[in-house]
């Protein structure tokens, strides 16, 4: 039987019968894919501790309409992200952003990347302002790698008034959907041009950030044709 390697991050877990689980991988090799876990709830699975999500693994799976797990390495398990909360709730939106996002085994590298860099940036701890700058960049980015860029016109500084609408996909120049500061905007262009760890460069009132946070996921749900779950844990922080 021929196997296959997958260097991917651990999105999901089921449980399957009463010692199995499915697990849903984000793959840089095949996008996501879903494997099965056999006998991995036993107290003698030596997979048991490899296979959580958030965890960044090399796994050897088995060929087949439904692979099999036979083996896992631990490449990182982002330590520090797993002792904050707040940056959790944020890994956790991310994570649930690739899970809608993505079709089964189609190849996304870009996003994969985005998705990766984002749990680094995760992992370093940032401030909560920081924390919420470098959210805004992960659904800018994801949104443009997955085919639904925010739309914006290219002479728009020059307008006097803009309004973002999602139905009408994102700036508008002309009256529609919501009237937007000047400063809401300049973030917007500011986020684009910037890594997620160059975040901490950009001093902007909270408010903005709130708003431009609340445009994109109007955005986000109007594309699904549903909220994130992941959401109503990121409104309470």
């Amino acid at each position: 039987m021929r196997e296959i390697k997958y260097t991917g991050i651990i999105l999901k877990k089921q449980p399957l019968g009463e010692a199995d689980e499915l697990i849903t991988l984000f793959t840089k090799e095949q996008g996501k894919v879903r494997v099965l876990a056999k006998s991995v709830k036993s107290a003698k699975s030596k997979l048991q501790q490899k296979l959580q999500a958030l965890f960044f693994v090399e796994a050897r799976v088995t060929t087949g309409k439904l692979p099999k797990v036979i083996g896992v390495e631990t490449i990182k398990i982002y330590a520090p992200l797993r002792e904050n909360l707040d940056g959790l709730k944020h890994a956790f939106y991310a994570l649930e952003f690739v899970l809608k996002f993505s079709a089964d085994e189609q190849k996304n590298e870009k996003l994969f990347v985005i998705f990766e860099s984002f749990l680094e940036f995760l992992n370093s701890s940032p401030s909560a302002q920081v924390l919420d700058l470098g959210l805004l960049k992960f659904k800018l980015s994801g949104l443009e790698t997955v085919g639904f860029a925010v739309h914006f016109p290219k002479d728009a500084l020059t307008e006097r008034q803009l309004f973002f609408s999602p139905e009408a996909g994102g700036f508008l120049p002309n009256p529609g959907g919501v009237a937007v500061d000047a400063e809401i905007y300049q973030l917007f262009l500011q986020l684009k041009a910037l890594r997620p760890t160059e975040a901490e460069l950009l001093k902007f009132n909270p408010r903005s950030v709130f708003q431009l946070q609340s445009f994109l996921s109007d955005f986000i749900e109007y594309q699904l044709e549903r909220k994130l779950k992941s959401e109503m844990y990121l409104k309470g922080i």
